[in-house]
């Protein structure tokens, strides 16, 4: 069962959220005076969730079974590595509630796809949902759920991902 976590997705998504907590005013006067630039960018380039970090990721959740993990949750981890790295993309067009609900109907399709046919979800759950219903993008949603069913929307994959509770609104 996915739990989300009581901080933001700006957050968890933020570099510095990343980073041993040092008082912020010492770090930013060391950023402002300090003449090893290039360490400094490589160091914050390290913490990006990048495309290069998202393949080692999946090659090797492909080939090596974690100990202690079933197939299935495996799979699910290699959904949430690939989704998460979608969304990194898209977090700049996209408010909060639209992240979220991106993030859960990109896992969604991500595993209806990998998964055999009767381990497949049918659809989103209504706690899914509900963040599309108060995002302030719907449109540019609506245009990614589009996408994600083959460019063509059917009532069948409008119904999957609740289009029809939270377009609109």
């Amino acid at each position: 069962m996915w739990h989300i976590l009581p901080v933001p997705l700006d957050k968890l998504l933020d570099d510095d959220f990343l980073q041993p907590s040092e008082p912020t005013e010492k770090k930013k006067y060391t950023l402002l005076f300090s003449d090893d630039e290039p360490e400094v960018q490589k160091a914050s380039e390290t913490l990006n969730f990048t495309d290069d970090a998202a393949a080692f990721l999946n090659e090797h959740l492909t080939r090596i079974s974690l100990p202690g993990l079933s197939n299935f949750e495996q799979m699910e981890l290699l959904a949430l590595v690939d989704t998460v790295l979608q969304v990194e993309h898209q977090k700049r067009s996209l408010d909060e509630n639209g992240l979220r609900y991106l993030l859960f109907m990109r896992r969604h399709n991500y595993l209806n796809r990998a998964l055999p046919p009767t381990l497949r979800m049918t659809g989103l759950s209504y706690r899914d949902v509900v963040w599309a219903l108060h995002s302030e993008s719907q449109e540019l949603l609506l245009e990614y759920s589009t996408n994600a069913s083959g460019g063509r929307l059917y009532w069948k994959d409008a119904k999957a991902l609740g289009i029809f509770l939270w377009f609109g609104r």
